[in-house]
């Protein structure tokens, strides 16, 4: 108590003075006083602590946290029951982020408690019901993809309150079967593209990013789109790639081919362009900076207009750096 740690220092004051009005031994009085002197450190050190103690058993957190940080390192540790005072100022920092609206700190604070920290939190309804909430606008949004994550971090309960829930379903259905036929088209299995996006519903056919791959395939009458056969780089000085040949009733289709620094697209030197006739070509690629990042771009293209047919068929890259100089 706290009148026994006062009565416990009278004590040891006594003592001191007993000590030091021994004068018969100077060595003897000495390591007296330096004993007594120690004890009465460590009484008052524990009577700073019992007054923080005393402080959070009464519930009294913001005097005892300001008391607390005026302790020093030694009577801090003398504070038994420290760790009640941190717990309950973990279940204030979430209620206050939960007033202020900061819910996703909240939500993690939140989760880090133990259980019975939670049932203190008396806001916890707010942060409930606004993730309940978010789910239901972005799904509403059309934003599904965050909202099938936001989703399926919520509880049972509160996934059963997201009443829109089957229009993400319906949506994540679509999604998937839209993306049937865009893998078709980019493998260039146009007849099955076209069979599998037939049967798609009206919703799900407006999903299908690369419809007008499949149109132009059609209309200009492409039996083989170029991928240019893969191509790689020979040493850093030399790319080679197949040139792939194809039929077409359209336009006279080739290949740009480009390199420039890859932080600066603008500084493109380009090699050639000229038909696709379906034979393996090695280039020879120069000017090129030490030390240096570079791209190159292959695109199909009219030979007779250098327009780029990015349409028809994406610009397709690869990357390389070129060695540093031996000193």
């Amino acid at each position: 108590t706290f009148t026994g740690t006062v009565n416990a220092t009278s004590a040891i004051l006594n003592a001191a003075k007993v000590a030091i009005s021994d004068n018969s031994n100077k060595v003897a009085t000495t390591s007296a006083v330096k004993d007594v002197t120690d004890d009465l450190y460590d009484m008052i050190n524990r009577l700073y602590a019992r007054l923080v103690i005393d402080l959070i058993n009464q519930a009294a957190w913001a005097a005892a946290r300001l008391a607390y940080d005026a302790l020093t390192s030694t009577q801090k540790a003398f504070v038994t029951n420290y760790q009640t005072l941190l717990g309950v100022e973990a279940v204030q920092l979430v209620i206050v982020l939960i007033d202020n609206g900061d819910f996703g700190t909240a939500r993690t604070a939140y989760d880090a408690l133990t259980s019975t920290q939670k049932a203190l939190v008396t806001n916890y309804p707010v942060l409930s019901n606004f993730e309940v909430q978010h789910v239901i606008n972005l799904i509403g949004g059309g934003n599904y993809a965050p909202a099938r994550l936001a989703y399926d971090a919520l509880t049972s309960t509160q996934k059963a309150l997201v009443t829109n829930y089957q229009t993400l379903l319906n949506a994540e259905a679509a999604e998937a079967a839209a993306q049937i036929v865009i893998v078709l088209i980019d493998s260039q299995q146009y007849a099955a593209a076209r069979t599998a996006y037939n049967a798609l519903t009206s919703n799900e056919k407006l999903l299908v990013t690369n419809y007008q791959l499949l149109l132009n395939a059609e209309t200009y009458g492409v039996t083989n789109f170029a991928r240019f056969g893969g191509f790689s780089l020979i040493g850093d000085k030399y790319l080679t790639y197949v040139n792939v040949k194809m039929s077409s009733a359209g336009e006279p289709y080739g290949h740009r081919v480009s390199f420039y620094p890859t932080s600066n697209p603008a500084n493109e030197t380009v090699v050639f362009s000229y038909n696709a006739d379906g034979y393996t070509e090695t280039l020879g690629l120069s000017p090129l900076e030490p030390a240096t990042d570079y791209t190159v771009a292959i695109t199909l293209v009219n030979i007779n207009t250098g327009q780029k047919l990015t349409y028809l068929l994406p610009v397709q890259t690869i990357t390389f750096t070129t060695p540093t100089p031996s000193s």
